[in-house]
């Protein structure tokens, strides 16, 4: 027993919140455990069983109990997160709706940027075609708000002269691809916002494979090269603002 308290889970461990929106996530600055599957099949019981406390997680024989995202605190040094089943459940519609909805924001937009600079990056040429001129008039309204971000800028295009200036946007001009990747290890959100129909998105698919938050137009093949990537639903400065906005208010780094 006594090699079992220099076990995780045979640590303190307490429900540090339920959570019914984006605005009640705790800060994610802990690695994070997910459980998630249909309704009933034992998540909480399975919280309760590693955790070896009986009452920690609330159980129930009846299907879609659980309708929040109940996040557990582990000796500050892990967080578990017990999510609302899917598939049937005893509850009104509107309800499954409200919690299908909570998943999808919780899927989309719990990003742990430790290990990573405050960077948003953009790799491209500098034109209208690859949305450089929406992505620099959205940035420059990120860094007015997030004081401790930057923003990266990789690629030149002569013909188009779009300059966007900021004493944290910082433009390398053309870059070798071994230099790219190194920006992508540091970088925490990139942006590929193209109105070019992207017969493949191998910018999106590189930094996705660096561990990158990817923000992508959906735009020829680009929706096709990451799985958990943010969508723009509308190609505007707005958009790409507001999705920015989204992953750093959910995110310990935007705090100053």
């Amino acid at each position: 027993m006594n090699e079992n308290r220099n076990l995780i889970f045979y640590q303190q461990v307490e429900h540090y919140t339920a959570a019914s929106d984006i605005a009640h996530f705790p800060k994610l600055d802990l690695p994070e455990v997910c459980f998630a599957g249909r309704s009933n099949v034992g998540k909480s019981s399975l919280i309760n069983s590693i955790c070896t406390k009986r009452s920690l997680a609330r159980t129930s024989n009846t299907p879609g109990r659980t309708q929040l995202i109940h996040f557990y605190n582990i000796q500050n040094k892990l967080f578990l997160s017990d999510l609302p089943g899917y598939g049937y459940a005893k509850a009104p519609k509107y309800k499954i709706l409200e919690w299908t909805k909570l998943m999808e924001s919780y899927f989309k937009n719990r990003i742990n940027f430790n290990g990573k600079k405050n960077l948003i990056t953009f790799v491209g040429k500098l034109n209208r075609s690859k949305g450089y001129d929406l992505f620099g008039k959205a940035v420059l309204r990120i860094l007015k708000k997030y004081k401790n971000w930057s923003a990266y800028v990789v690629g030149d295009e002569p013909r188009d002269k779009l300059d966007f200036k900021h004493k944290r946007l910082k433009n390398f001009g053309f870059k070798e691809h071994k230099e790219v990747i190194k920006i992508y290890k540091e970088t925490s959100i990139a942006v590929v916002c193209s109105r070019w129909d992207e017969p493949f998105g191998r910018t999106s698919l590189e930094a996705a494979a660096n561990g990158c938050a990817v923000i992508i137009s959906n735009r020829g093949g680009l929706p096709e090269t990451i799985t958990n990537g943010r969508i723009l639903k509308k190609l505007t400065v707005n958009d790409i603002y507001k999705n920015i906005d989204c992953l750093l208010y959910t995110s310990d780094a935007a705090d100053e």
